[in-house]
């Protein structure tokens, strides 16, 4: 049987500039034997140490390209936006949600309205206007709140959609 040969913790530690703890954590990791009586078998403990620092660089490198990747995405989805905004093919949220809140506000007092207009035609009496304005003003509650829509992502189809991107209904 060939004899081991072993370096001294001291030496190792010497070497690598790590101490004689963090050696034993990366040990207890299994890159290499524990040491006995403070001597670590020396081909074992050096393979080990290289296995530990490749495996390192690895994940540090591997981390590194996650995050240039990651901003070479946000960098290109950022100019999609920059050009589709020159091309006329994208609008300003707050300009949307502006001209939204003024649609929102008309159709409102529409509605609102409709009680008077309705119940005077139709010759209501008390009892029956509150009801229509009782009515009106549970729909105009129930619409107003938050709703959730989902996203469309840029990876999903249009499966559902006619020509014009409406909806398609579907038949009974």
């Amino acid at each position: 049987m060939a004899e081991t040969r072993h370096i001294a913790a001291e030496t190792l530690c010497t070497l690598t500039g790590l101490t004689d703890r963090r050696h034993r954590q990366i040990s207890k990791d299994g890159y290499f034997p524990p040491p006995l009586n403070g001597q670590y078998q020396f081909t074992a403990t050096i393979q080990g140490l290289f296995r530990h620092y490749r495996e390192l660089s690895q994940k540090r490198n591997s981390s590194t390209e996650d995050e240039k990747r990651k901003k070479l995405t946000a960098e290109r989805k950022i100019e999609e936006l920059k050009l589709a905004r020159m091309m006329g093919n994208s609008l300003d949220a707050d300009s949307v949600v502006r001209a939204w809140q003024g649609v929102i506000m008309i159709a409102r007092q529409k509605l609102l309205g409709m009680e008077n207009k309705v119940s005077g035609r139709l010759g209501f009496d008390d009892h029956q206007r509150q009801e229509l304005r009782k009515e009106i003003e549970e729909a105009l509650t129930e619409l107003s709140k938050r709703q959730i829509y989902e996203r469309i992502g840029e990876d999903e189809t249009d499966d559902g959609l006619d020509e014009g991107g409406d909806p398609v209904q579907a038949s009974a």
